[in-house]
Formats: C-alpha cells, structure tokens, sequence
C-alpha cells in the first residue's frame, strides 16, 4: 500500500522475498530524487496481532 502499484508474487517465501527487493528497487527508480527522498524518509508502522476467532 505505501508504494502504490507496486506488487510481485512468487511460488516460495524466499521467490517472493527477492521478488520484493526488485519491485521496491525498480519502484525507487522511477521516482524523482525528491520522492526517492520523502519515500526513503517516511516512517512506516508494521506489526503484527493475534485476533480470536470465535
């Protein structure tokens, strides 16, 4: 979501890792420096929750 139009998909963990490395390098690539500059600069929250299901 935080870099829009940009996805991949592999068939393991580890394709889609490496996948995911080259979609956010070639994304960077077509910025201007200065949307490199906020992109790179830009605090993002990741985590992770349980939820119950009933």
């Amino acid at each position: 979501p935080e870099l829009k139009g940009c996805h991949t998909q592999g068939d393991s963990l580890e394709e889609v890792l490496e996948n995911i490395k080259e979609a956010i390098e070639l994304y960077l690539e077509t910025l201007s420096p200065h949307e490199r500059e906020y992109c790179l600069n830009k605090e993002i929250l990741t985590t992770s929750m349980e939820v119950k299901v009933a």
